[in-house]
């Protein structure tokens, strides 16, 4: 479950920025808490953002000038530029002011699709790890979240902790429709 609302910030702070006459490279969005399991030129974690229409997507760009943090959503004024290698490894967002930042409340949930027989949880002692970042769960959801499904993908149910240890834990994991 995505629980995300409406942000009348953004939409002044688009207005504001309209009337500065920023042009056309300025672009206005909301960095999302949260980053969710992706596939770009390789399995990484995507930071997800809400532009100022409402429309939530995933960031497979780099994004340079922010530190994304668990648990804090940010308004940002960025612009691009082409990476490093053109086309192949994709644009750089440059932040280039933060307009507004918020810490979600403990318990802010998103929920992570997980296609059919790919991996991205690893046990870690009384944890799992996805990509390096550490994700608690009771016992029975850490094994099943390790454990493959060549047959069907799964939706995780994943919730911020307010813990910088620990930012996250796995409250479910259900089939995918």
């Amino acid at each position: 479950m995505i629980k995300l609302g409406f942000n009348g910030g953004l939409i002044a702070a688009c207005g504001l920025l309209a009337a500065m006459g920023c042009g056309d490279d300025q672009h206005v969005t909301t960095l999302q808490w949260y980053r969710v399991p992706c596939h770009g030129p390789f399995p990484r974690l995507c930071p997800a953002d809400r532009d100022a229409t409402g429309e939530l997507q995933f960031v497979y760009d780099a994004i340079t000038g922010y530190e994304l943090t668990w648990g804090v959503e940010a308004d940002v004024r960025y612009h691009v530029e082409p990476g490093p290698d053109a086309e192949d490894a994709g644009d750089d967002w440059v932040v280039d002011a933060v307009l507004a930042e918020r810490t979600v409340t403990p318990g802010a949930a998103v929920t992570w699709g997980v296609g059919i027989g790919e991996t991205w949880f690893t046990a870690v002692g009384d944890h799992v790890a996805v990509l390096g970042e550490p994700v608690a769960c009771e016992p029975t959801l850490c094994a099943e979240l390790t454990t493959v499904d060549a047959t069907a993908g799964r939706l995780v149910d994943v919730e911020y902790t307010g813990d910088a240890a620990m930012p996250l834990r796995a409250i479910a994991v259900r089939p995918a429709p």
